[in-house]
């Protein structure tokens, strides 16, 4: 666990409930956000395994049919959520940690795997997986990552008995073929491991140290081939790497500030960078077409 940067939680004072068509700015907004974000993975997480929702909305009279799938890597956020509720008085710490427990074992209890890579979506009801989806690398990265940071804050040992058998059943080598020191996007029973590699800039750094610290043999040598292609907008030079989540994802479990990897890349500042692009485009699309 020492070769995971995970952001540390920070203890804030609780705040209270903004009043009824309050304008927040600054750090009242940014709390006010992270509260409703825990309570959509407490509230969207349904019992009987306490599989998060891919997707929901704010009608109790759903239409959509989406709304009843759930997925992995949502899950993985779930157990996250509950570490940060817990942290920051939001939800009752003994039901944040059964709760994490319960989601733990009935992810390595039920949800199918292939070669322990877990499916991208998965059933609410049994955990089956669903819409032919693929066993993920990423996906089961995300969920692996939210299991070791709600491992990491609860600090119990069920917990982390649990979370060490998920750890030890997935076979990272399956995922590497054909000579390729990048792993794959994932498998499906259908067609086989999926041709596409995650080898160019992307959210896929915490894959990637991920594997650093459950399989270093395996990925070794990756990190410093995969390709970081340049771009520059409106004076704003950052890895190009397409939607701004692409930029952020690894950026919500790894705190890359002030540290550079062996070829000297910043990836705060290149996250950031991507932000402000984005924003200036944003910007200059508003000003040109309204």
């Amino acid at each position: 666990m020492d070769l995971f940067c995970i952001a540390s939680l920070v203890q804030r004072a609780v705040p209270s409930s903004p009043p009824p068509g309050a304008v927040l700015t600054g750090q009242a907004l940014l709390d006010d956000i992270s509260h409703r974000a825990v309570n959509y993975f407490w509230n969207e997480s349904p019992t009987p395994y306490y599989i998060t929702r891919d997707r929901a909305n704010n009608s109790t009279h759903n239409t959509d049919p989406n709304v009843g799938i759930g997925s992995i890597a949502a899950t993985g956020y779930q157990l996250s959520a509950l570490a940060v509720g817990a942290n920051r008085g939001w939800l009752d710490r003994t039901a944040a940690l059964n709760r994490a427990r319960a989601v733990a074992a009935n992810v390595r209890d039920h949800v199918p795997t292939y070669k322990g890579w877990m499916y991208h979506f998965i059933s609410l009801s049994d955990g089956s997986r669903q819409w032919s989806s693929e066993a993920s690398t990423i996906d089961t990265s995300l969920f692996i990552n939210g299991l070791m940071m709600a491992e990491g804050y609860f600090n119990d040992a069920s917990l982390t008995a649990t979370a060490n058998q998920i750890y030890a059943r997935i076979d990272w080598a399956s995922m590497k073929v054909g000579g390729s020191r990048f792993l794959s996007h994932g498998y499906t029973p259908e067609n086989g491991i999926i041709p596409y590699r995650w080898d160019t800039y992307s959210e896929m750094m915490h894959l990637y140290i991920t594997g650093a610290a459950l399989a270093p043999g395996v990925v070794a040598g990756s990190w410093e081939r995969w390709n970081r292609a340049v771009n520059t907008y409106a004076g704003t030079k950052f890895c190009l790497g397409g939607p701004l989540f692409m930029h952020q994802m690894s950026h919500g479990f790894y705190d890359f500030r002030w540290k550079r990897d062996r070829l000297g890349y910043d990836y705060w500042v290149e996250g950031r960078n991507a932000t402000l692009a984005q924003r200036q485009y944003c910007i200059g699309f508003r000003l040109c077409c309204t």
